[in-house]
């Protein structure tokens, strides 16, 4: 027999009469619910195939900025299987990354980021290989700049 998980949602109730702005704000970062995502930022996908996105993810880690390609399935009925990681592009200090981001630089190699056009693609019927490749690295290079507008 198949053991169904459910989910509970609870909503606790909140007297704003008694409690104080002052009060809410200064309560632990960990009694807010998915409070670990407030400081990650997703891109918009750069390229899709079936049920998922490919996309990139910018967080903090220490004392470290991290870019990350993930490919995400909003369809998955398992959270953990919702965002996969591709690989870690990235692993810098935060300010030198803090720096390149905000010169719109790659974050490996320091070069600015160049794009062809500003409009995705995502249509790549009767193009050749070459083509396709061109499209994409533009792609990557479109919402990696509008993630780190986001960001910074």
């Amino acid at each position: 027999m198949e053991e169904h998980y459910q989910k509970k949602f609870i909503i606790e109730e909140l007297d704003l009469e008694e409690a104080s702005l002052d009060e809410i704000v200064q309560q632990k970062d960990a009694e807010f619910m998915g409070i670990e995502d407030l400081n990650i930022f997703y891109s918009y996908p750069y390229f899709s195939r079936d049920v998922y996105d490919f996309q990139f993810r910018l967080f903090t880690e220490g004392d470290e900025l991290v870019l990350e390609d993930i490919k995400c399935n909003d369809t998955a009925e398992d959270e953990y299987q919702s965002v996969l990681v591709n690989s870690e592009v990235a692993r810098v200090h935060i300010e030198k990354g803090m720096e390149l981001i905000k010169n719109n630089c790659d974050l490996i190699s320091g070069k600015p980021i160049e794009i062809d056009s500003d409009i995705l693609v995502y249509e790549f019927e009767n193009l050749s290989e070459t083509e396709i490749k061109k499209v994409l690295v533009n792609n990557k290079n479109v919402v990696l700049l509008e993630l780190y507008k986001n960001f910074y």
